[in-house]
């Protein structure tokens, strides 16, 4: 099907998986992705994201992925770096960034507001936690914190579980509820 189609009768989506396997033909150690999918639909974004998570996690090959995107950003990376004016602002994991910026700019760059419009009772109805079990060490919050008292918890004491009425949550949690925000 695709190999008689010519690179303009690609969709935005076709001719960037073309692209990224092509990439990986040459079985390299390292790609760089600039803002690959920034023009493309949301269904294709959202199916390429999936793509790039699949291939990191079963190749041995580095993606250092540029984006604008902050929830891209956080949905893709096991690692981040913030970048303003040529310098690099902070460097961690996306959990360490979000519970713990360095600096101002850092906190407004990830902080669009909507963590902020996000309850704990959004996060349980999306289907995230695991029935408490007594042995758990946990912090209690209640339907009505937003999923930043979350992020203080997290940032505070990283293992910390929290718990939400007959639910436990993990800072992975978090960052996986953050990844489906936007």
């Amino acid at each position: 099907m695709f190999l008689v189609r010519k690179p303009s009768e690609l969709s935005g989506g076709e001719a960037q998986r073309v692209g990224i396997v092509r990439a990986l033909a040459a079985n390299p150690k390292l790609i760089l992705m600039d803002e690959p999918f920034s023009a493309l639909d949301p269904l294709s974004k959202r199916q390429l994201q999936n793509l790039i998570l699949k291939l990191h996690h079963e190749l041995p090959t580095t993606f250092i992925f540029v984006t604008h995107d902050m929830q891209e950003a956080i949905k893709l990376a096991d690692r981040l770096a913030v970048i303003h004016d040529g310098t690099l602002q902070q460097f961690g994991t996306p959990n360490d960034i979000l519970a713990s910026p360095t600096n101002d700019f850092v906190r407004d760059f990830f902080d669009d507001g909507q963590s902020r419009k996000q309850f704990m009772k959004q996060v349980l109805a999306a289907g995230y936690g695991r029935p408490v079990q007594t042995a758990d060490e946990v912090t209690v919050l209640k339907d009505e914190n937003t999923i930043y008292d979350w992020a203080e918890v997290v940032a505070e004491t990283p293992e910390m579980l929290v718990q939400v009425n007959q639910q436990v949550l993990t800072g992975a949690d978090l960052i996986a509820y953050m990844s489906t925000l936007g």
